[in-house]
């Protein structure tokens, strides 16, 4: 390494230009590249939401999940899709291949031309779409409830509560998770069955015909909407 000390010396003009070069192209680099503290990432998912008021979870499934997943799905470059369903809406995560922006943009488009062809009951309003990206996580708060209560007084005060931080300004969206609908469990004896002369199938249509979901509109209280059945 002794040689660079000497050529330094012998070309004492080449070097300090060097030096000046670096200098200028670190101080521009300093002031004109972009500087983020988190950059955005994309995941190549994206989320699809279809608002149908009034509708049941099940009639949804055959509404709309089912025809919009079956589309979905047919996408060469989509790599799984997952859907929800609740009372008045039907939600899918979308989850796309390892793809460069070009080529995620041009499926993403894909996927809305197919959800466009499937038709839509008048009633349904059109899907509402989310890009997914690590913006989506900046800032985030997880709040978990417990108690030595029964479920039906927790949900209660979790959908009290999920009320009022929404009502808070600044808060974008609040999901409520982790909730285990009620059911009724119907236990049928054979031997009683059959010597009333009923059949299993009598017994699931009084059931039926006994349990009907009727839409009886949309009730607003204050920031919430409220689905009266």
């Amino acid at each position: 390494m002794k040689w660079l000390p000497a050529f330094s010396i012998r070309n004492a003009v080449l070097v300090h230009m060097l030096v000046l070069g670096l200098l200028m192209m670190g101080t521009y680099a300093y002031t004109e590249l972009p500087r983020q503290l988190m950059s955005e990432l994309s995941f190549n998912w994206v989320f699809i939401r279809v608002d149908y008021p009034g509708v049941p979870a099940d009639d949804l499934e055959q509404l709309l999940a089912i025809p919009i997943e079956e589309q979905v799905r047919s996408v060469d470059g989509v790599s799984s899709v997952s859907n929800r369903s609740k009372e008045g809406f039907t939600f899918f995560s979308v989850k796309f291949e390892s793809l460069s922006d070009d080529e995620f943009n041009d499926v993403y488009q894909e996927v809305k031309d197919a959800v466009a062809v499937v038709r839509l009951p008048e009633e349904a309003e059109e899907p509402f779409w989310v890009n997914f990206s690590s913006a989506d996580f900046v800032p985030m708060v997880s709040l978990v409830l417990a108690g030595d209560m029964p479920k039906g007084e927790l949900f209660d005060i979790a959908e009290e509560l999920e009320d009022q931080i929404e009502s808070l300004e600044g808060i974008s969206k609040v999901d409520l998770g982790g909730v285990q609908e009620r059911q009724i469990w119907v236990e049928v004896d054979p031997d009683l069955l059959n010597a009333s002369g009923v059949p299993m199938t009598g017994v699931v249509q009084a059931l039926q015909s006994a349990n009907v979901s009727i839409p009886g509109g949309l009730l607003t209280v204050g920031s919430s909407d409220y689905l009266l059945r």
